[in-house]
């Protein structure tokens, strides 16, 4: 008889076929998995928004970890977190608004800085 033996849920491998003896002992040997990673959903890539996700063809958030996204300098909003289900990155990122700017408008004669917002 033979069976064989596959990487677990999360991870991947090449699955190896193990083989029972006419002595009833297993023969062959295990796959060898590793952690799948998410895929990093396209909103990450936005300006407005830094995480902790990795980056696309780097390493990335594996099968089981987490991370977070947050909006950059001069945008707010929520901080997100996300949870990795290879191969989806599950959770949604910060919806980040542009802050007002509120220093440093030009002035002078002549001058609408009326739609500098």
């Amino acid at each position: 008889e033979t069976c064989l033996a596959v990487c677990s849920y999360g991870y991947e491998g090449d699955p190896q076929e193990i083989e029972c003896s006419s002595t009833g002992t297993l023969v062959g040997s295990a796959p060898v998995c590793t952690l799948k990673a998410c895929d990093l959903p396209e909103a990450l890539s936005s300006a407005a928004i830094v995480h902790t996700c990795g980056a696309v063809g780097a390493t990335a958030v594996a099968h089981g970890q987490g991370c977070s996204a947050a909006c950059d300098v001069g945008y707010s909003g929520p901080v997100a977190d996300f949870l990795c289900d290879a191969p989806s990155l599950q959770g949604q990122p910060p919806a980040c608004q542009p802050e007002p700017c509120t220093r440093n408008f030009p002035l002078g004669q002549g001058v609408d800085a009326g739609g500098c917002v």
